[in-house]
């Protein structure tokens, strides 16, 4: 899973006071449009990107490696909700990297899906509610147990989710998501995901976009921080070539 949008004047302050007292079907709405939204009008664009990268065993790390990156998030034209990840790596612990670099524990495809889509209300259970004295909307999102609508088989079981929405602006400023481990490891996806987002400006367009991405596996065998910068619009062309096994992060 790595994105909904965010930051156009349509969803206005007036539309959404904070309160304490939750009505909790227009915070649902607005979250499935915020979504859907966000991934039409997201453009191509590139920043910088650092991680860190750790193996883990029995609670130590067993290595670990920083990564420093030109992040491209390129649309499909062809599809419009479609995002393809260019990564061109720039140093490896502080120096170039050797040809071919590859690491054992990536995830692909997580800046673009991050708020995630298809939350059919046939197939997940809400709870909204005020915090922080009003100044934070959160939505959990479980999915239900023995599903029976068609429309729900494909989607992953004992999923939660956990969505922070600022109550002033409208904008989502924090997305966890965990799923089961039988399920991460027949559809090969990613257990937990964490995301913090922030105003960028890209042009004459402000977005909430991710500035920290956080990713593992169960007991964090494998894990990755990401974090990002320097936004700015992509134009160009990129020779896409093919790229070692990753994993998909999904919505």
């Amino acid at each position: 899973m790595r994105m909904s949008l965010l930051l156009f004047a349509f969803f206005a302050v007036a539309a959404f006071p904070a309160q304490q007292s939750v009505d909790a079907d227009p915070w649902l709405q607005h979250f499935f449009d915020y979504s859907r939204e966000y991934r039409r009008r997201l453009p191509s664009l590139a920043c910088d990107e650092s991680m860190v990268l750790q193996r883990v065993k029995n609670g130590k790390v067993k290595w670990e490696v920083h990564v420093e990156t030109t992040l491209r998030e390129i649309r499909d034209e062809t599809k419009s909700d479609e995002f393809k990840d260019n990564y061109s790596f720039k140093t490896v612990n502080g120096k170039p990297p050797k040809a071919h670099f590859t690491v054992p524990y990536f995830v692909h495809g997580a800046f673009a899906n991050a708020l995630g889509a298809g939350m059919e209300r046939a197939c997940f259970d809400y709870r909204v509610a005020s915090i922080e004295n009003g100044a934070t909307i959160q939505i959990n999102v479980d999915s239900r147990p023995n599903l029976s609508d068609p429309a729900c088989q494909d989607l992953p079981r004992e999923l939660h989710k956990m969505v922070l929405v600022d109550a002033s602006f409208g904008a989502v400023k924090h997305v966890e998501r965990s799923i089961s481990q039988e399920f991460s490891d027949k559809h090969h996806d990613v257990p937990f995901v964490s995301v913090d987002f922030a105003p960028q400006t890209l042009g004459n367009q402000t977005l909430w976009l991710p500035v920290r991405y956080e990713a593992s596996d169960a007991g964090k065998q494998g894990h990755e921080v990401a974090t990002y910068s320097n936004f700015h619009r992509f134009v160009g062309e990129v020779k896409i070539v093919p790229d070692a096994p990753v994993l998909e992060v999904r919505p």
